[in-house]
């Protein structure tokens, strides 16, 4: 049950998060009590949270502002370290999962919500992953332009498995490699899209050129 609530706490926010559970394994009892817990969580939203939140919310901020900054810090990166690993790894899973369907000829909308629900994992991840930079570092800015090379010197293979310079196109269903690489830049000759590295994180995590930059950095 713990294992199930996790799953529940981590993806339901998710499009398709029943799916991706079902991907990592979740067997039809399992997928049954998640849909219950989800309908709890909504129905306890609806009727209690106005009522639960005057009780509980000042007690939780009392708490936290007797606690030494300090402390909360290291236990909010230990805490995203081990969210982040974790994900990482459920990732890599549906990844694989991807890859068999793609083989198996699934079909289009089978894959679709799978990615979908990928796309959604990573941008969570990502957005993990900056906070945890943030709580590491000094405070100190990194100027635009260094920031901008240093994302510029990231790879297309980061992202892409890819063979003798060429992969399967992410942006559109694609059965025969038809995303080329060369150097910084990709091209692909089906749908047209065409970029840097820069362009393609915006394009393929959904992220703004700022948020590009974070997350390259």
């Amino acid at each position: 049950m713990n294992d199930l609530f996790t799953l529940w706490a981590m993806y339901r926010e998710i499009p398709g998060w029943l799916w991706i559970c079902q991907a990592l394994g979740v067997d039809e009892e399992g997928l049954k009590q998640l849909e219950e817990m989800d309908e709890a969580y909504i129905y306890f939203y609806r009727n209690d949270r106005e009522e639960h939140g005057k009780e509980v919310t000042p007690r939780v901020q009392e708490l936290i502002s007797e606690t030494p900054k300090p402390y909360l810090r290291e236990r909010r990166r230990e805490y995203l370290s081990t969210l982040i690993t974790e994900l990482s790894g459920e990732i890599e899973i549906i990844h694989k999962v991807y890859e068999e369907s793609l083989k198996n000829d699934e079909t289009y909308d089978n894959r679709a919500v799978l990615a979908y629900g990928l796309e959604g994992l990573e941008k969570v991840k990502a957005r993990h992953e900056a906070e945890l930079r943030a709580l590491k570092g000094n405070g100190e800015q990194v100027p635009f332009d260094s920031k901008l090379t240093l994302a510029k010197q990231r790879k297309f293979s980061e992202f892409l498995k890819i063979k003798k310079g060429k992969t399967l196109c992410p942006f559109h269903p694609d059965r025969d490699p038809s995303f080329s690489v060369k150097g910084n830049r990709g091209y692909c000759f089906g749908c047209g899209w065409r970029g840097d590295i820069v362009d393609f994180v915006m394009a393929f995590k959904g992220f703004s050129f700022k948020e590009a930059l974070e997350f390259l950095t």
